[in-house]
């Protein structure tokens, strides 16, 4: 799969409006609670500072899982960015075939948790959804194609959402 690949741009747009979405509700929702009209109210109780620990937590989990898939993928990062002419299913990508996506929805996940936002977590569940069963499906596809058994084989070792 290239940065051309219509498949790939779609799956980018794809991304880019789940996160517009999240962030949008989250700071509607946010706003609307200090004016105690939105959801936050509902998880308040949680005091702010076990939220603030919650969210560096799975942020640090997040960007580790990222950055580990990263390297996996492209070396280091920073001196090339090209992308790998085999399958990778070493590093992270033997616990997990979709480290990157499993990273991305902590980060929604942490977020939420900072806010305290029900209709937050509403649209990270549906986030969860639309990755699984268009984003991942549809790569997961591609592969295939691509890379025929030698990915059907690693499909049996690495695990969709599994990490660990």
């Amino acid at each position: 799969m290239s940065e051309k690949d219509p498949e790939m741009a779609r799956n980018h747009l794809i991304q880019l409006i789940c996160l517009i979405s999240t962030a949008a509700v989250l700071i509607i929702d946010s706003i609307l609670g200090i004016f105690g009209l939105g959801t936050t109210p509902v998880l308040g109780f949680i005091p702010w500072w076990m939220r603030l620990i919650l969210f560096g937590f799975f942020m640090f989990f997040a960007l580790t899982l990222i950055l580990k898939s990263h390297k996996a993928l492209f070396g280091d990062y920073f001196k090339s960015k090209t992308t790998p002419d085999h399958l990778v299913t070493d590093g992270v990508f033997e616990q997990t075939r979709n480290p990157l996506y499993i990273g991305t929805i902590l980060t929604y996940f942490a977020f939420v948790v900072l806010t305290a936002s029900l209709i937050g977590l509403g649209v990270v569940i549906g986030i969860v959804l639309v990755y699984n069963f268009i984003l991942m499906d549809s790569e997961e596809k591609a592969l295939e194609e691509i890379y025929g058994d030698e990915y059907r084989e690693y499909k049996e070792t690495a695990r969709k959402w599994e990490v660990g």
